[in-house]
């Protein structure tokens, strides 16, 4: 895509820094693997089982356009400047309608990201068709929810299942049905996977998850809950992670942080890589 950002550096998750890391090494060469399936899926918050055939009326429509038009789709956010390694990214999700930020004009690329946000914002970056139906689904996501409709129709393609109740503040309704949180922040390795699962609608041969005997990264280790999806990541260029060195990240190697928070601009930038390139 032209005049598309470059690789850059992912923000740090502390909560209202915008400063960057320093730019990520060359990340290893993942092009020569052979995709292996993974052996059944660990449990997380969302269930595997995607269609298989695209041409099904239930599945997503086309992939929205690599290109937009730039010149006649100006973007405003206040704290969203050309120059930054974000800058196109959100762009490209604004032209696209996939993002309005808030009402005083920001997009806040800094704050973390919940789960309600990057429901919506994966399911209008790949055009998911809204599906509502037996809902509401979960006790915490009620119909008249700002995320209802894309928290449904994640529920009905197989991408979320939340979590089941009775846990602390959790209490069971008569259906027992789950919680999904979806003011609670989400992690790096939670959003590998909903990227994942949602691409495997429209290709579930080109994105069928990988399992390579070595790992990537240090903290994501061969059976690991997000193995599959963060290697998957990988091989299609959504993620690159961190160069080591850090505080408690010795070298050699690198580093994807599965569980650490995301913020708004890794959230754009990953769906942007999985999408719009």
């Amino acid at each position: 895509m032209s005049g598309a950002a470059s690789a850059s550096p992912e923000l740090p998750t502390g909560s209202g820094s915008y400063a960057p890391l320093p730019p990520p090494t060359v990340p290893p060469t993942v092009g020569s693997r052979t995709p292996t399936p993974v052996p059944g899926t660990p449990t997380s918050t969302a269930v595997p089982g995607s269609p298989t055939a695209v041409s099904s009326p239930t599945v997503p429509g086309p992939q929205p356009s690599a290109e937009p038009t730039w010149a006649s789709c100006p973007m405003n956010f206040t704290d969203v400047l050309p120059g930054a390694w974000f800058y196109d990214y959100i762009h490209w999700l604004y032209c696209q309608g996939v993002v309005q930020g808030y009402p005083d004009g920001t997009f806040r690329p800094g704050n973390q990201a919940t789960r309600g946000q990057i429901v919506k914002i994966v399911s209008g970056a790949f055009q998911l068709p809204t599906h509502t139906e037996n809902g509401p689904h979960f006790t915490d996501v009620p119909a008249d929810q700002t995320f209802y409709s894309y928290i449904e129709t994640a529920y009905h393609f197989g991408i979320v299942t939340g979590y089941p109740c009775g846990g602390v503040g959790e209490p069971c309704d008569s259906e027992s049905r789950p919680y999904f949180r979806p003011d609670s922040n989400v992690t790096r390795g939670q959003l590998s996977k909903v990227i994942v699962l949602t691409a495997q609608l429209y290709d579930p041969v080109g994105w069928i998850l990988v399992s390579p005997p070595v790992a990537t990264f240090n903290d994501v280790q061969v059976g690991s809950t997000f193995y599959g999806y963060v290697e998957t990541a990988v091989v299609h260029g959504v993620v690159d992670g961190y160069p080591c060195g850090a505080p408690n990240e010795p070298c050699p190697g690198r580093y994807f942080r599965p569980n650490s928070n995301s913020t708004r601009a890794q959230l754009a930038k990953m769906v942007f890589m999985a999408v719009g390139p």
